[in-house]
């Protein structure tokens, strides 16, 4: 009888101690048992010339290689260690969005092309509150602070570098500018007087000036002219935002699998190759392993010109309830003659 084979099937897996039938992989580029075999030899050393005298051959391992063609979310957990959930799409408002010119920045879920995402930027207006550090020897005193439109938010320091003199920086360290009490202070778009109180100040004494968002509407950001869509979020375009502007987007999130890698330990599984030999005319070929271990995918091709694959492989470890002559603790093979 021909037994020659080239192998068709599907292939299932069943978590061990779970309830239920097997699980379909899915389609798989291939499915192959891997045997390491550790051999044991006696040199021949009766006569000159060398050779054998005696071997012994023992099974080391066997493992069972599995490369899945499609990139499920289960089949991504299982290969990754992971765990999956389901996320519900949703209109989403208000979300906060950090930016800088060039830079990428991505939404907090993936959008839907229609609606468009509308994304908007504080207004321009800005307020700004003086605070004397409660340490500072000095009881100096500030007048009302005036800030330009569009100054960046934060909290801007000011250290005394004598009794009268004191440095303002931004809330990048960046020097604003420089100023003495009783002179008004007129740099970086702010505009304020410092005035001396009955204790002077010491050099170290600090006092902040918090800039925030003033009255006004925020402003709409245009497609094109200040960001660049992105498949999951945008691009801001040169000069349409500082380094840590904070803009505002409103979007409609899709419907979407979530696996977060690397959460379990390496799960234990039952395994159905369900298989027709094309060779045999479709004649049915199955085999079961009893325990299967996985380990990790050892690469996930992102970005690629050929499919995907996740290549997984792991050992068929022994069933002890598997007993009696002759019966295989690792896996069977049944062949339809």
């Amino acid at each position: 009888m021909d037994y020659s084979y080239i192998g068709s099937g599907r292939i299932y897996l069943k978590k061990i101690g779970s309830t239920g039938g097997f699980i379909e992989v899915g389609n798989c580029d291939g499915v192959n048992i891997n045997t390491t075999e550790q051999e044991i030899t006696k040199p021949d050393r009766t006569q000159p010339g060398g050779g054998t005298y005696n071997e012994v051959r023992r099974i080391e391992s066997c493992a069972l290689q599995i490369t899945a063609a499609e990139l499920s979310p289960e089949n991504l957990a299982r290969a990754l260690y992971g765990a999956t959930s389901e996320y519900t799409g949703a209109a989403i408002t208000g979300e906060l969005l950090t930016v800088g010119p060039g830079q990428y920045t991505p939404f907090a879920h993936l959008h839907a092309a229609s609606p468009a995402p509308a994304l908007t930027k504080p207004a321009a207006t800005r307020t700004g509150t003086f605070t004397r550090d409660p340490g500072a020897t000095g009881n100096y005193t500030s007048s009302a602070v005036t800030v330009a439109d569009g100054t960046a938010l934060g909290t801007y320091t000011a250290e005394f570098t004598s009794a009268t003199a004191y440095t303002l920086r931004s809330p990048s360290d960046a020097v604003v500018g420089s100023g003495t009490t009783g002179t008004p202070f007129s740099a970086g778009g702010f505009g304020f007087t410092i005035t001396a109180g009955g204790t002077a100040a010491e050099a170290g004494d600090i006092f902040t000036i918090a800039v925030a968002v003033g009255a006004g509407s925020p402003v709409a950001l245009v497609e094109g002219t200040d960001y660049e869509l992105r498949p999951g979020g945008i691009v801001v375009l040169e000069g349409r935002a500082a380094d840590g502007d904070v803009w505002t987007a409103g979007y409609t999130s899709v419907n979407a699998d979530v696996v977060q890698a690397l959460v379990t330990s390496g799960e234990e599984y039952e395994v159905m190759f369900d298989g027709l030999n094309e060779a045999r005319s479709g004649k049915r070929t199955r085999v079961h392993a009893f325990r299967y271990k996985p380990g990790v995918a050892q690469a996930v091709g992102l970005l690629s010109d050929e499919y995907a694959a996740l290549d997984v492989t792991g050992k068929l470890l022994k069933d002890t309830t598997k007993t009696g002559a002759g019966i295989s603790q690792y896996f069977k093979a049944t062949i339809e003659r």
